[in-house]
């Protein structure tokens, strides 16, 4: 699915708390400002690691000459070991 995420603050008929709707497409959901706030971290988090991926995979091809499918491998890795660290520094 493509296009753009439309995103607005509503209060809700039934209980008068405060939203935020989301539109894409054909879907559409709701959130409480706090599973909002959530969820844009987690997208802004992404972003970053996506934006660093990038660089390690371009800098491992370019720089070190690896075949495309090895520097994926070493993403992989890198991948996994950022989420085994941020999960250790989850709060309990």
């Amino acid at each position: 699915m493509s296009g753009k995420i439309e995103i607005q603050a509503i209060v809700s008929g039934a209980t008068h708390k405060g939203l935020v709707q989301l539109r894409w497409g054909s879907m559409s959901g709701q959130l409480t400002p706090e599973e909002a706030r959530e969820h844009a971290l987690s997208i802004i988090e992404a972003a970053e690691a996506a934006r660093h991926d990038e660089m390690v995979f371009r800098f491992l091809m370019e720089k070190l000459n690896l075949e495309p499918a090895r520097a994926a491998l070493i993403i992989k890795d890198l991948r996994d070991t950022r989420e085994q660290i941020e999960a250790e520094q989850k709060p309990s």
